[in-house]
């Protein structure tokens, strides 16, 4: 049960990214379909729970609740400060709490020979030690690469975190960042032509105004137009700005920072395409017409 204090940001999630194209790419798509769902995740939202009130180590916690588009929870996730105190299991006691939930929740386990160990790795915090234990999941007909894994996260003595996911090789996943940074400069040199495009034609809009050569109206139509457009699609994503916000940072600073840098994009860009727009009645009445 949670206070006023804590704030419910619900987020649509589609589920796509790397894993689902590794599987499609290494096992093929009917491969990747069946994994949907399981250990490949499908459209849901992702609600996050968290507050921006009180002590600023205290806002570290919060609640991560995947639900998927029939309104099933799918998990649940809890991150803990890291100063908050908490048992210290040694690593029997913590696998035997990790293989419990496994068994539990997903009919799995090691002595059947469905369930297989991968690691055990301790983090000792300053009043607690947390264990994250990664097993596979050995009840599946394996993948040609990586393998469909399972991973318990325990804070003290509570399970914060129970996740099915497909493991990708480290190799793979290096070719794929080499090709998402020469898309990033793809983007980056598309995003500086049309915008140079914009803003030549803008201030060859100036030009025209100036030599009166210029339609006010349609720059007053085409700037109210653009801005309207553009406040509608920041008010569609606002709750996605939200979700992102971070806790380390006071709320009303964050929502004044991003409230005001967007109003000044939001001025810029309606005011640039209507300056842009502004001259081409004149330079179309010199332009030859079709009967």
């Amino acid at each position: 049960t949670l206070g006023s204090q804590w704030r419910v940001l619900p987020v649509p999630d589609d589920g796509s990214g790397g894993p689902h194209e590794f599987v499609s790419e290494t096992a093929g798509e009917e491969r990747r379909r069946q994994l949907v769902g399981r250990y490949l995740p499908e459209p849901r939202w992702n609600v996050r729970i968290a507050t921006f009130e009180g002590d600023v180590a205290e806002r570290a916690e919060e609640w991560r609740v995947f639900v998927t588009k029939a309104g099933q929870i799918l998990r649940t996730e809890h991150t803990l400060p890291e100063a908050r105190p908490g048992a210290t299991l040694d690593e029997n006691a913590a696998r035997e709490r990790a293989v419990a939930i496994v068994a539990r929740d997903f009919s799995l386990d090691i002595a059947g020979g469905t369930l297989r160990e991968v690691s055990a790795r301790p983090a000792k915090r300053k009043a607690r030690t947390d264990w994250t234990f990664t097993f596979v999941d050995a009840s599946l007909p394996p993948l040609p690469q990586g393998e469909p894994r399972i991973a318990v996260e325990i804070a003290g003595d509570e399970v914060t975190v129970v996740r099915r996911f497909v493991f990708v090789p480290e190799q793979w996943e290096r070719q794929q960042r080499a090709t998402s940074t020469r898309n990033l400069i793809v983007r980056i040199i598309v995003g500086v032509v049309f915008g140079g495009l914009l803003v030549s034609a803008a201030v060859a809009g100036v030009v025209a105004w100036s030599r009166r050569r210029y339609t006010p109206r349609l720059f007053l139509a085409a700037t109210g137009i653009m801005f309207a457009v553009t406040l509608a699609a920041a008010a569609n994503s606002w709750p996605s700005s939200q979700a992102r916000f971070v806790t380390e940072i006071p709320l009303p600073i964050q929502l004044l920072g991003a409230v005001g840098i967007g109003l000044v994009a939001l001025v810029i860009n309606s005011a640039l395409a209507g300056l842009a727009l502004g001259a081409q009645p004149a330079r179309l009445e010199g332009s030859g017409t079709l009967p």
